[in-house]
């Protein structure tokens, strides 16, 4: 009987020893880079395979919006709640508006640059350029694409109630309950809506870990968004959109390194310091091609590793996050002009300087959500003379491909955000973290 239970024990600690092993493969940066080239590969040389990847790209984003939704809804409350118990409100909220708005217009002069400069190296072929008139005139545009009324425009922001919020699966109502809900347990008094923080830290902490989890599964599931991206599309098709894909991840790139600079100045590192301190939440955005799974990972990044104020980590990484377009004002800039550029219609310094200040505010004010960009394509696009539905096309096509460098644009600037607004400062002025509330209820 002693013999079976020590051989019992033996075969357990082997079965967890190769668990362990398991799972350290399956959440290696590489294997997750492996999987992206085997799905581009599978889509590019075998489309029909590539579509029957399609619900393992579809199970695993609705597995990562299954945990990050709670987490985005738990981290808004208590920071907001927490930020206007502390009395910093006013400072925080006038500069990350600020910092949105400047933000915007050197996005979107940035932008615009790369595509003149790059338009006097990169001709476009008569072939393509005859192609892409077919593509854009051909697709179809989602009837939830088009522009809405004013009275349907306040039905996608605004639900029902609040249940509706939280299982719709949309963001801008989420953040509009979530930030109603921090405000009004922001402006009790000191001890009222304590319980209230604590449930929303019990919560915060239990989806994370099942953030964490299903993390394991994302080789899988990075496979089959790209086979099936890549299929959907076809590699004509990818080529003839290379210019402006191009641009796009040229311009994203240059502003994640400007990021990255801003936050190293702020907490007095290097370079190479700053993004190794932040290559995690990085890897998470790139690979999960959204930012919102990698806030936990980017909150304690600026607190711990740049020392920030934890109120400023805390409020301002997540609501820059959750409403900062500065990618989609970059996308919305190129497409205009790419727009024009296939159109034979003549880009002037004039038409440069009017796609910079259209651009720059709807798209700021957009945030990172792909209905509401398309529904702010015909307000920059019709002052300009140029046709709406072909510049939601190209959005729509080159969306998918878009979808890493975009996650990682929009994480990396809530990090520049929260290091801009606050800078370094004692612990000595932090507010209550979700941290501290937590080991203070246990």
């Amino acid at each position: 009987m002693r013999s079976s239970q020590h051989q019992h024990f033996w075969q357990q600690q082997d079965f967890s020893k190769k668990m362990g092993r398991i799972l350290d493969f399956l959440a290696n940066p590489w294997v997750a880079v492996g999987s992206i080239a085997l799905g581009v590969a599978i889509g590019l040389f075998d489309e029909q395979t590539g579509l029957k990847l399609k619900w393992l790209g579809d199970f695993f984003v609705t597995l990562l919006s299954m945990s990050s939704l709670p987490i985005i809804l738990a981290v808004v409350v208590t920071s907001i709640a927490r930020t206007l118990k502390s009395g910093e409100t006013a400072r925080y909220v006038s500069r990350t508006i600020l910092v949105f708005v400047v933000g915007a217009l050197l996005v979107a002069a940035l932008s615009s640059w790369c595509f003149a400069t790059g338009a006097m190296f990169w001709s476009i072929g008569p072939d393509t350029l005859s192609f892409l008139g077919k593509i854009l005139t051909q697709t179809q545009i989602p009837l939830g694409a088009q522009t809405p009324g004013g009275g349907e425009g306040l039905e996608q922001i605004i639900p029902e109630n609040v249940f509706d919020a939280l299982s719709s699966g949309k963001l801008v109502p989420l953040l509009l309950v979530s930030s109603l809900v921090g405000t009004a347990i922001g402006v009790l008094p000191e001890h009222q809506g304590e319980t209230l923080l604590s449930v929303c830290d019990d919560v915060y902490y239990t989806f994370l870990s099942i953030l964490n989890w299903s993390l394991y599964l994302l080789p899988f599931g990075i496979c089959g968004l790209m086979a099936s991206t890549v299929a959907q599309m076809g590699a004509s098709v990818i080529v003839a959109l290379s210019f402006i894909l191009g641009l796009n991840y040229l311009v994203m790139l240059v502003l994640c390194l400007l990021y990255v600079f801003s936050i190293a100045r702020v907490a007095r590192m290097s370079t190479a310091q700053t993004i190794h301190a932040l290559r995690e939440p990085i890897f998470i955005s790139f690979v999960t091609m959204d930012p919102f799974p990698a806030i936990p990972s980017a909150m304690r990044c600026m607190s711990e590793t740049f020392k920030l104020p934890k109120v400023a980590s805390e409020f301002s990484v997540p609501m820059t996050i959750a409403l900062n377009g500065h990618n989609l004002v970059v996308q919305l800039a190129l497409a205009a002009l790419f727009t024009a550029y296939v159109y034979s219609i003549p880009v002037s310094v004039g038409m440069i300087l009017a796609v910079i200040g259209l651009s720059a505010f709807p798209g700021s004010l957009a945030g990172p959500s792909l209905p509401t960009l398309l529904a702010m394509v015909p307000y920059v696009f019709s002052p300009l003379g140029l046709p709406s539905e072909p510049g939601m096309v190209i959005i729509l096509l080159t969306g998918p491909i878009l979808a890493p460098i975009c996650g990682t644009h929009t994480l990396l600037s809530g990090c520049a955000n929260a290091a801009l607004i606050a800078g370094v400062a004692s612990s000595s002025d932090d507010v209550e973290t979700i941290s501290d509330a937590q080991r203070k209820s246990s």
